[in-house]
């Protein structure tokens, strides 16, 4: 969970922005797969899936 100008972020946000992006056409971000959000012991140390989802791009998707 995140505080971003006084508003909690939770992962949940980031899913649902996720998982409303896939279905559009026209998608906002291409660089985000299933593999950031089913994270396995390995993928979790990742560090590059953490910069994606936590990017300046990532807050515009949950933005939308």
């Amino acid at each position: 969970m995140l505080k971003l100008n006084g508003k909690y972020i939770l992962w949940d946000h980031w899913v649902k922005s996720y998982q409303r992006d896939v279905l559009n056409p026209v998608r906002i971000f291409h660089k985000l797969t299933e593999e950031h959000f089913n994270l396995t012991c390995g993928r979790r140390m990742r560090n590059h899936l953490a910069f994606d989802i936590l990017g300046h791009r990532m807050l515009e998707l949950i933005e939308v």
